[in-house]
């Protein structure tokens, strides 16, 4: 069975949240043309973005959203990662910049900001912060809009303390927006001798996590994982949102996704991806974003709706159940995966709320339909969310009985 394509944004406001945890479950594919060392992407806004090796696509957080009308694109190059976002010009580079500083302030310790400036029309940043390893990591970031003023495009370079001067140089070598280097403006040697000197004066390394594998294994796990969250290999902690997951046996992180775990300060998504693999592969997607003031009824009325279907699923899904409350909801489809019109899926979308309506969990189970009844059943027995069972807002004998 092939895997649904799961991405993540910003969220603006109630409106844009709601784009943004739908498209945490169905942003288009990426439509990337590779031409022998480099590969380009074409915006929403028509802009063409290319990058050259090392630069790699990250496919999992890069996309288009019809709902949010922009754009994701994250590239990295070994510990170093470049990403470019676009949203509608109603958001200002400044509103842009101070939305990603107040982001890493709530999410982040030891953050020093070492500048928050403008020059002309491009609003910049630059801050250290230490990861959830306790390493010390280094963010610049320029925010502007088009020539046209209908799109607002945010880069940001983030990467280890150290490395900082030459992943801003990598940047503007092997990456560019029509033909422009991105970043253009940015002093490489510059930033990064400020950002050593705030580094000196504030931001100090902590302790690394420890972490180990079931049993006492003395198993590394991946550290990326470790950063995005990971405990154990059966624990996870979102670093944004702070709620935990726990899952124990036939549930394993996703055996063929090598970023089963992922924490984009630059959307505000906290994401992980479990599985029972097998001919019967079953896919449990967990993800957190900030609920902008929306409500659950607002995503099941858009789950359940025929756009949404006709966009993200395939031909002849349907909708069995539908129904939401002020602390979650839920909508139970039946049908094709897109990607794949020859399964047929039962998918159970459903929203969790928490602190007080300010965080969304969305979780995104897609299941083969001879197999519902056992899946569900250790999802519910199998996997925890803080400490209870992660679905149930349906009880799996209502989903049977809906059921052709």
């Amino acid at each position: 069975m092939n895997k649904p394509m799961n991405r993540g944004k910003r969220a603006w406001s109630g409106v844009i949240t709601i784009a943004i945890v739908l498209m945490l479950a169905s942003m288009s594919r990426p439509a990337f043309a590779q031409t022998g060392s480099n590969t380009e992407y074409a915006l929403a806004d028509k802009s063409v973005v290319e990058w050259f090796d090392p630069w790699q696509v990250d496919e999992r957080t890069s996309g288009y959203s019809h709902d949010a009308a922009g754009d994701v694109v994250t590239l990295l190059n070994g510990d170093n990662r470049f990403t470019l976002t676009t949203y509608p010009g109603i958001v200002t580079p400044v509103e842009g910049r101070d939305a990603l500083l107040d982001q890493y302030q709530k999410t982040r310790d030891q953050v020093v900001t070492v500048d928050a400036g403008e020059s002309g029309s491009i609003a910049m940043s630059s801050l250290v912060f230490a990861d959830t390893t306790g390493a010390i990591r280094a963010s610049y970031s320029s925010w502007s809009l088009s020539a046209d003023g209908r799109t607002l495009i945010g880069a940001e370079v983030v990467s280890p303390i150290g490395d900082i001067e030459t992943a801003l140089s990598d940047a503007q070598a092997g990456i560019t927006i029509d033909g422009v280097a991105v970043l253009a403006d940015a002093d490489s040697a510059a930033i990064s001798k400020e950002m050593a000197g705030a580094e000196s004066s504030g931001a100090t390394a902590a302790p690394a996590v420890k972490t180990t594998n079931p049993g006492g294994s003395t198993e590394e796990l991946d550290p990326v994982f470790v950063e995005a969250g990971l405990l154990t290999d059966e624990s996870y902690k979102s670093p944004q949102f702070g709620y935990a997951v726990d899952w124990t046996s036939p549930w394993v992180l996703n055996p063929d996704d090598t970023e089963a775990v992922i924490s984009n300060t630059s959307s505000v998504t906290d994401a992980l991806y479990i599985a029972i693999g097998g001919p019967s592969y079953s896919l449990l997607a967990i993800a957190g974003v900030e609920s902008g003031g929306s409500r659950p009824a607002d995503l099941t009325a858009i789950w359940a709706s025929q756009e949404f279907l006709d966009q993200y699923s395939g031909a002849g899904t349907t909708v069995l159940l539908e129904d939401s409350a002020k602390a979650g909801g839920a909508v139970v489809t039946i049908g094709p995966l897109q990607s794949d019109e020859s399964s047929n899926v039962v998918t159970v979308r459903e929203l969790v709320s928490l602190d007080g309506g300010t965080t969304f969990v969305f979780l995104t189970l897609i299941i083969p339909v001879e197999e519902f009844a056992t899946v569900y059943d250790s999802v519910q027995s199998d996997v925890m969310l803080n400490g209870k069972s992660a679905m149930g807002f349906f009880s799996r004998n209502e989903i049977v009985a809906a059921l052709p």
